[in-house]
């Protein structure tokens, strides 16, 4: 049986947040959301502000994914994890939810209120578990990279 080291359990799942950063800022650059989205909204209200979301999304995950300071990576990675997952609560207590357009339209459900809430309760479990894996790179981090 094949015994994995704490550091290549750390390397995997660096590179794992990492590209799932970089592929939900690609699909938002290459297949903008629609208007009926949190993101799509954000976007024509304060392109700046998009632009700079899809431009911090590329950067934290090459970092991840480079392996540089790998502690110092994850923990802004968990501040804007933290950050739009209070997003997706947020617009998950409003009467008329929206999708959140964090992967642009990719992969975005239909305008359907219950496919919306499940969209929803999907970002914010994959946002935890993206979570989870960023903690344990966090807390292994400063033993096995510079």
């Amino acid at each position: 049986m094949m015994k994995i080291g704490l550091t290549t359990m750390t390397r995997v799942l660096a590179a794992i947040v990492g590209i799932v950063f970089i592929i939900a800022a690609l699909s938002k650059a290459i297949i903008p959301p629609g208007y009926l989205t949190v993101f799509g909204q954000l976007e024509r209200s304060h392109p700046w502000l998009a632009g700079s979301i899809i431009g911090i999304e590329v950067a934290l995950g090459t970092w991840l994914l480079i392996g540089w300071r790998r502690g110092v990576a994850s923990l802004l990675v968990l501040l804007v994890l933290a950050i739009f997952s209070g997003v997706i609560i947020h617009d998950m207590l409003q009467y008329f939810p929206q999708p959140c357009g964090c992967f642009g339209t990719a992969w975005q459900q239909a305008h359907k209120p219950a496919m919306i809430e499940r969209g929803l309760v999907i970002s914010l479990v994959r946002n935890g578990l993206l979570a989870l894996g960023t903690v344990f790179v966090l807390l292994v981090a400063p033993k096995s990279s510079s």
